[in-house]
């Protein structure tokens, strides 16, 4: 009877402990979309920005982001490797002023210019001896982590090769020159 009882006093502690930390993580995630994000400028006045991570577990993913979804398969990765999912919509925006005393000749009949489309916008009018351009670009990047499984037998992984960042650009005209990814273990 004691060893009935201890059995499932273990059973109950290990059960609460486990709902506090779903409780906690909830609680977590609840902040975190409540909260904004915040845009700040570096000590070399680089645009940043911080967001808080939320922690979903798989069907809550899958319950709730079917785009990244989508955006997963699409880069061939199976949805139980992925370590971690980010996503960052960029948009770059500069007006520009040409001095064209020298170098054009005027012409009279174009006087601005207009160019738009899904992930572009360049707006541009000739004035008397300058030129004044606007210039936008919108990107949305999805960075998948995932690991590498070093064997895999039937339908089951053993053990992690490597640690893989997949990043994916919306913008067709995006060429990525560099990109690193640095694991912190402790």
């Amino acid at each position: 009877m004691l060893i009935i009882s201890l059995i499932i006093l273990a059973f109950v502690l290990t059960n609460n402990r486990s709902t506090k930390e779903e409780n906690n993580r909830l609680t977590n995630n609840q902040s975190v979309l409540y909260s904004k994000y915040k845009t700040y400028k570096t000590n070399d006045s680089l645009n940043a920005i911080k967001v808080s991570a939320l922690s979903l577990n798989l069907n809550e993913l899958k319950e709730n982001e079917q785009l990244l979804i989508k955006d997963i398969k699409s880069l061939k990765t199976r949805l139980k490797n992925v370590k971690s999912i980010t996503q960052v919509i960029t948009q770059t925006e500069r007006e520009i002023e040409i001095l064209t005393k020298d170098s054009f000749i005027y012409i009279d009949t174009a006087k601005c210019f207009h160019f738009k489309d899904e992930f572009t916008t360049i707006d541009g009018c000739f004035q008397e001896n300058t030129v004044g351009i606007y210039y936008s670009s919108t990107d949305e990047l999805t960075t998948v982590v995932k690991s590498v499984p070093k064997f895999r037998f039937l339908w089951m992984n053993f053990g992690v090769k490597a640690i893989e960042l997949d990043i994916l650009s919306k913008n067709p005209y995006t060429k990525f020159n560099y990109s690193k990814y640095i694991e912190i273990s402790k």
